[in-house]
């Protein structure tokens, strides 16, 4: 009895093996991602079968965890009943049982940005059970009948495009087999073909069996296989016949390929022999080549194990007498065979093996024979100390790969593929769909779409579209250069100027219906602040009348500076949520807007015409204050003016002081006046107020109103438009000069506290992330030689702290240029911050712009000359591709709006204030305008870059 029972020991033993080189630990959003939200978690986990035994693998920032929660925790984003948690930047799950299993991101507005992934975990195969009537296979031969669609043994992994190298990056291995053997009764070929769909719930392609309707029915029947011919070796493959003891005739089943490797097929599918073939004790054969067992073995060889029909095999004993023999990839024929005490002289039977090792016998190697070898990966070597082997052309992975009941029957020596790594197909690769991108779908992932803004005065401020029909053109040159949409301003002061409550919004339909009759996207600004006085504005349109009449009683409902100059452009945040306008505080009147547009524009909503509601938050539309406003004379590179000296915010002020124990503190009185140098300043002077405490604790006051004010003012516009498929947005503004001055005294006197060593931008970033908004930058063309040297400007720096901070909190971050420009310099820079890292052929690169609106429609756009490299640019944006009408293919989801997650407190926002170098940028895009623009148009676009350069 030792000899059995050693046997049968190394049967698990050899099992275990097996089982170690079928379970997966899955990189989670690998291999070009990770668990953060700028992957498409979504689409990846939908592209994998997860079974029992398998792992995940979570790689993420400390600014992540990873909290395993219950489905209704996982749909609202919110770890209430929080099944596990995780942190510390790599964690691995082992999915231990079916079901699934939700995991979400616990840091604030994390998973709402995409950070959840739902995991389907698949069982594997279990034998089902077997007939009262049948005994056990050691016993008899008899098997039992299964189910019209019997499971798949063998998972089978994806076959990768020809053209896609092995990635470097493959998962790790751990222990998972299945369980039970599913046996299924011998078929008579000549009856049914076996199917080439995948088969088994369990396959990695995540395919489903269905049963043939020429299949043969075995329900209730007991078919017995008896060897009774002897296998023949003829050519490279087996040949056995069998005698079926029921109404079938005997029937042949060839081995195709057999020891020879290539593929195979079994008719029957499933095959378990008592007695062996050759005298060796115990043979299951599952599909002819899907999983074979020998006990006892070919030519009297203790044990041999054989997967996928040459994929792997073991045999312990060997053919020939000798004490171990591994084959990977074929029996004489696959990637590698090692013989211990083996015969030693032969290069494998039926010739053609592509490495063979040899230790004992004649003990030598052998590289390549018989034909057609070819170089690859060697996919279980890692298992062993061999790497790097030959391949013969023959290999055995279209079993393993097509599954057991879907072999094509074919003779060995047509079974030559093409000359390619077969890894590709038997690899330790995350297993994916079989489905692959094609180059044009992963280009796709790069494409950042482009739209421009319309002009200012589109309505007039009568609220008349003047020009339709000059429109309806513009709008036509635009679709044709490839744009994917227009931006434009509705003016409060246009849309609510007759009194309070009277919105008329028909010039704006007329405009809303040329956009989508000229197939474009259109995003729309909620526009609360005057169209005049600002850089680039060369029409006015003020706030409503009635709301100006209200201001000369009571100025203080605008900003005002130290002078108490007002500013009429915007009201003062100090009067948010005070009712002074017929009773209506000012938040309140910017929401009902809101609900107006939402009621008159229900019809374009739900076309998915309106894909951006960008939310008016200052100045400009900005989210800041109003510093440095032409209209009081201020001129670039001035510093601008802190603008809080209504008597409102005097008063808030007086109480946040006093609260904080300095009720003698007051606001600034030696911040200088708008067109000031830091240093002609005693606040921002070197080691002026702005380092005291005093300075301090205004500033932080300051910026913090700034954030109270935007994230009540989105709060309000994502019930109106909670449910709608579109995106919300914020604008901040590009202030780039006096930025490599310690003081940065031009932003902060916007209301951004941003310094060498706090960040004034990503607390803005974490707010949005609280509404599912995205963050609207400026200055995207502008580069650093282009500033004059006194501004101590630094656009490029500054745009990259910006962008970095919003990809840290995982929002989305989109932009625009600030000038207009129609040079190819400034578009090569517009192209490097949409991509920063450059293209990525593979697929999504890891940093890309949500999309970029170029400032703006023109007569002067639309001329030949420009518009020829404007239609380069455009191009270069969408990676080289044309037009794509789906954001569903460049990994755009625009789902239903969800509703603003529980208010961050002001600590927590401000814990975003902590510096950190931004991300690494390329030094030019990838993608350039210049290259791009050929000839004549190319020449003059360098000349006039070279011009502008030297007016600078």
């Amino acid at each position: 009895m030792a000899a059995p029972r050693n046997t049968l020991m190394n049967l698990v033993i050899v099992t275990m093996l097996i089982e170690s080189a079928m379970a997966v630990t899955y990189t989670v959003g690998g291999p070009n991602g990770r668990w953060d939200s700028t992957t498409d978690l979504k689409t990846w986990a939908s592209s994998h079968s997860f079974l029992v035994g398998d792992n995940l693998n979570f790689q993420y920032s400390p600014n992540h965890e990873v909290i395993e929660v219950p489905k209704a925790d996982y749909d609202s984003c919110q770890a209430r009943n929080s099944i596990q948690s995780y942190s510390g930047g790599s964690t691995t799950i082992p999915l231990s049982s079916p079901g699934k299993r939700y995991f979400i991101c616990g840091t604030a507005g994390h998973c709402s940005q995409g950070m959840k992934l739902e995991v389907h975990t698949l069982a594997t195969s279990a034998a089902p059970a077997a007939s009262p009537l049948s005994p056990s296979p050691l016993e008899s031969p008899l098997v039992p009948t299964p189910s019209p669609a019997t499971p798949s043994l063998a998972p089978e992994p994806s076959i990768a495009s020809p053209a896609e190298p092995v990635p470097e990056s493959a998962p790790t291995l751990s222990p998972t087999l299945p369980s039970g053997l599913p046996i299924s009764p011998a078929s008579d070929p000549t009856d049914h073909i076996p199917s080439t769909e995948a088969p088994s719930s369990i396959s990695r392609t995540g395919s489903s069996p269905q049963p043939s309707a020429s299949a043969p029915n075995y329900i209730g029947s007991l078919p017995i296989s008896l060897t009774v011919g002897i296998d023949i070796l003829h050519d490279g493959y087996l040949q056995t016949m069998e005698l079926s003891v029921i109404t079938r005739p005997a029937v042949t089943w060839a081995s195709l390929g057999g020891l020879n490797g290539g593929a195979a097929f079994v008719a029957g599918g499933h095959r378990i022999d008592v007695g062996g073939v050759g005298g060796g004790g115990l043979r299951i054969d599952v599909g002819g080549g899907g999983l074979r067992i020998d006990v006892g073995g070919v030519g009297g060889g203790g044990l041999r194990i054989d997967v996928g029909g040459g994929g792997l095999r073991i045999d312990v004993g060997g053919v020939g007498g000798g004490g171990l023999r591994i084959v990977v990839g074929g029996v004489g024929g696959g990637g590698l065979e090692v013989d211990v005490g083996g015969d030693g002289v032969k290069s494998g039977l039926g010739g053609g093996g592509g490495l063979k090792l040899a230790l004992g016998g004649l003990g030598w190697v052998r590289v390549g024979s018989g034909f057609g070898e070819l170089g690859c990966r060697c996919f279980f070597c890692r298992h062993f100390p061999f790497l790097n082997v030959l391949e013969s052309t023959e290999g055995a992975s279209t079993v393993w790969r097509q599954g057991v009941n879907s072999a094509p029957a074919f003779c060995s020596r047509s079974a030559i593929q093409s000359p390619r790594a077969i890894a590709s197909e038997i690899s330790t690769t995350e297993r994916k769909v079989a489905t692959t991108l094609t180059y044009q779908e992963k280009m796709l992932k790069n494409y950042v779409p482009i739209f421009v803004m319309l002009p200012l005065g589109v309505v007039t401020v009568d609220n008349v579209l003047e020009d339709g029909d000059k429109l309806v053109k513009d709008l036509k040159e635009l679709r044709a250069a490839g744009v994917d949409g227009v931006m434009i301003d509705v003016w409060w002061g246009i849309i609510e100027s007759k009194g309070p409550k009277q919105y008329d919004w028909s010039a704006y339909r007329s405009v809303f219906q040329a956009v989508q009759d000229c197939g474009l996207k259109l995003q729309a600004i909620m526009s609360f602040h005057q169209c005049g006085g600002n850089v680039g504005d060369v029409v006015t349109i003020p706030i409503p009348k009635w709301v100006l009449e209200i201001g000369e009683s009571d100025p203080d409902i605008f900003y005002t500076n130290l002078k108490g100059n007002r500013n009429p452009e915007y009201l003062t945040l100090g009067v948010d949520n005070l009712h002074l306008f017929d009773g209506r505080t000012a938040v309140q009147i910017y929401s009902d807007y809101m609900k107006s547009f939402r009621e008159n524009m229900s019809d374009f909503l739900e076309t998915g015409l309106i894909i951006d509601i960008e939310v008016g938050l200052g100045p400009a539309g900005e989210l800041r204050y109003p510093s440095y406003p032409e209209s009081q004379g201020w001129a670039f590179p001035g510093i601008g003016e802190f603008q809080c000296y209504d008597k409102y915010l005097q008063a808030e002020f007086k109480e946040a002081a006093t609260a904080a124990g300095h009720p003698e503190w007051a606001l600034p009185d030696n911040a200088g006046e708008y067109n000031d140098t830091p240093e002609s300043s005693e606040f921002f002077r070197s080691n002026g107020t702005y380092v005291t405490e005093k300075g301090k604790f205004f500033l932080t006051w300051y910026s913090n109103k700034l954030l109270i004010h935007g994230d009540q003012i989105l709060d309000e516009a994502n019930k109106v438009f909670v449910g709608c498929k579109l995106k919300l947005a914020a604008k901040v503004s590009g202030i780039h000069w006096w930025y490599e001055v310690d003081n940065h005294a031009a932003e902060l006197t916007a209301g951004y506290y941003n310094l060498k060593d706090r960040d004034g931008y990503r607390p803005i970033a974490r707010m949005l992330s609280r509404h599912h908004a995205i963050l609207n930058f400026t200055c995207l063309e502008m580069r650093n030689s282009e500033q004059s040297a006194d501004a101590k400007s630094a656009p490029e720096e500054l745009v990259q702290q910006v962008l970095s901070g919003g990809w840290r909190e995982n929002i989305e971050v989109a932009g625009e240029n600030a000038l207009s420009r129609y040079d190819s310099v400034a578009y090569d820079q517009i192209l490097l911050n949409a991509r920063p890292n450059g293209i990525n052929k593979d697929g999504q690169p890891k940093l890309r712009m949500y999309g970029v609106t170029y400032l703006r429609l023109s007569d002067e756009l639309l001329q030949k000359t420009n518009l020829d490299i404007f239609k380069i640019f455009v191009k270069k944006m969408h990676a080289d591709q044309d037009y794509c009408p789906d954001p569903e293919k460049y990994n755009h989801h625009l789902g239903p709006l969800e509703r603003s997650k529980p208010e961050i407190s002001i600590e927590d926002l401000l814990e975003a204030t902590k510096a950190e170098e931004p991300f690494p940028w390329d030094k030019e895009t990838d993608m350039s305008v210049s290259d791009g623009a050929g000839g004549l148009v190319g020449l003059l676009s360098k000349l006039i870059s070279k011009i502008l350069a030297l007016f600078k």
